[in-house]
């Protein structure tokens, strides 16, 4: 059997073959998540920040209150088995380049906080080689660094609204695997996971990206 990380799925088998394999390795990969946000934490910590693990603050995740100038909230979840699958069957790609399989949120007070944290996460673990953000069956060279101010990264998806412009993405290679950070504000977190009549709301982006898919447009 081929490495299923390089696999192309064409097949059901394929397919289900993948989904075994991400069922099987969750434990071990959530252990491996949740030591990469400690490290975050940790490394923020050391930075200056007043970093917080999410559950540590429950109530900032529900949206309610506000965050202090200077203060990270770090969230991490594991992207679900059959969402990396759906993903895999949207692009035709295989489970090396899916690159939010590990995933790490991190809510900050302002947009002035911004580029600061983003730029202090990119001094944590490695740069992926440009090899390993080649997308698309080689058609797209995403970038490590993408900032949603600016809108004019390659791979913008069509189903991102204009008000989503506060975050900075990147991804990190960690000793587990490459990992995608989201450093967003929390203006925006809310609006995102909290308010589910935000037109910016996850629910409705996915909504809005399976749209695009059904009309082929595969962003």
């Amino acid at each position: 059997m081929p490495n299923l990380s390089d696999l192309s799925p064409v097949t059901e088998d394929d397919y289900a073959n993948v989904l075994g394999h991400l069922v099987s390795h969750r434990d071990e990969w959530t252990a491996q998540l949740r030591a990469g946000q400690r490290d975050l934490a940790d490394h923020l910590g050391t930075a200056g920040y007043k970093s917080f693990l999410a559950e540590e603050r429950p109530n900032t995740m529900d949206g309610n209150g506000d965050i202090e100038p200077g203060t990270v909230v770090v969230d991490a979840r594991l992207k679900e088995a059959h969402a990396v699958v759906a993903k895999m069957r949207r692009f035709g790609e295989p489970l090396r380049v899916m690159l939010d399989v590990w995933g790490y949120r991190l809510v900050i007070a302002s947009e002035d906080a911004l580029e600061a944290v983003a730029t202090c996460c990119e001094a944590l673990w490695l740069t992926p080689e440009p090899s390993e953000l080649l997308l698309r069956h080689g058609e797209l060279q995403f970038a490590p660094w993408r900032d949603y101010r600016q809108r004019d990264h390659a791979g913008l998806s069509a189903a991102t609204t204009n008000n989503y412009d506060q975050a900075i993405h990147l991804n990190r290679k960690a000793p587990f695997g490459i990992a995608e950070i989201q450093v967003l504000t929390f203006d925006l977190y809310r609006r995102v996971h909290c308010d589910p009549a935000s037109e910016d709301s996850h629910d409705n982006f996915v909504a809005r990206r399976q749209a695009l898919f059904v009309r082929g447009d595969k962003t």
